[in-house]
C-alpha cells in the first residue's frame, strides 16, 4: 500500500478561510523535494452556480448526521506518480487533505468521496458539486485573494477601510494576504477559481463528481 505524506508540522490553519489554507499546505508539499518526486498536488475548488453545495462529514455541521451547505470549498488531493513508472508495482493512491472534514487527514479520495459527497441522483441538482482541478503549482503561482469576499455586509463596497477596521465574517489568518507572483490581479478568487464558468480568466478543468472519481479513483486506475 502506498502511504501519503503526513500534514506537515505546524501547517496553518483558520477556520472558514479553506482556499488559503490549503495555498500554504501545497506550497509545502512543493517545496518539499522528499515529496514533490513521488507525488502531484492538485487543488480542487468545489461550487455550483447556485454556490449551494452540500457536503456530509465537516467539521461545521450540527451533528455527525448532518450537512453543511458550503458557497464553496477547497481541498487538496496528493496523487502518486507511481502511474509514471510502470516498472513498480500496485495501484496508483490518491490522497485527499480537507482542514474541515471530520474524517482522516489524509484519507483515500475513495472513501473520501464516498463519505463526503453522496450519488447525484440523491440530491436536487442545486445541492451538487462541480470541481475545478487545479495543478498545484499553477495555484501556488497565480492565485491572490485580498479577502474581501469575507468582509461583514456593512462593510463590503467601502473604499476608506483602514488596516485595523474591516469587519470579517470570520476572524481572518494572522499572516498577510496571499498573492502568488504571476497572479494578474490583487484578487482573483472568484473569477478564476471559484466560479465553474469558463472564461479565458480561469484556471484548471472543471469536472462532475463522475469526472473526478475517474481521474482518480483506484476503481478507473
Amino acid at each position: 500500500m502506498i502511504e501519503s505524506p503526513p500534514v506537515p508540522p505546524e501547517s496553518s490553519y483558520t477556520s472558514y478561510w479553506c482556499e488559503e489554507n490549503i495555498y500554504l499546505l501545497c506550497q509545502k508539499f512543493l517545496a518539499d523535494p522528499s515529496i514533490s518526486k513521488e507525488w502531484t498536488p492538485w487543488v480542487v475548488f468545489i461550487s455550483n452556480l447556485k454556490k449551494t453545495v452540500a457536503l456530509w462529514n465537516q467539521k461545521a455541521a450540527r451533528d455527525k448526521d448532518s450537512v453543511v451547505v458550503w458557497d464553496y470549498h477547497v481541498i487538496l488531493i496528493l496523487e502518486n506518480n507511481i502511474k509514471d513508472r510502470p516498472n513498480i508495482s500496485g495501484d496508483r493512491k490518491s490522497w485527499v487533505y480537507d482542514f474541515d472534514t471530520n474524517l482522516q487527514m489524509p484519507y483515500p479520495f475513495d472513501d473520501y468521496w464516498s463519505g463526503t459527497f453522496p450519488p447525484d441522483d440523491l440530491l436536487p441538482q442545486d445541492y451538487q458539486s462541480i470541481f475545478r482541478l487545479v495543478p498545484g503549482e499553477l495555484y501556488i503561482q497565480h492565485f491572490a485573494s485580498d479577502r474581501s469576499h469575507m468582509l461583514a455586509p456593512a462593510d463590503r463596497g467601502r473604499d476608506d477601510l483602514g488596516s485595523n477596521s474591516p469587519l470579517y465574517q470570520s476572524p481572518p489568518p494572522p499572516y498577510g494576504v496571499l498573492c502568488g507572483p504571476l497572479a494578474s490581479s490583487k484578487n482573483n478568487l472568484m473569477k478564476s477559481f471559484v466560479t465553474i464558468t469558463p472564461s479565458e480568466d480561469t484556471y484548471g478543468e472543471v469536472f462532475d463528481r463522475m469526472g473526478m472519481a475517474r481521474i482518480f479513483s483506484v476503481k478507473y486506475a
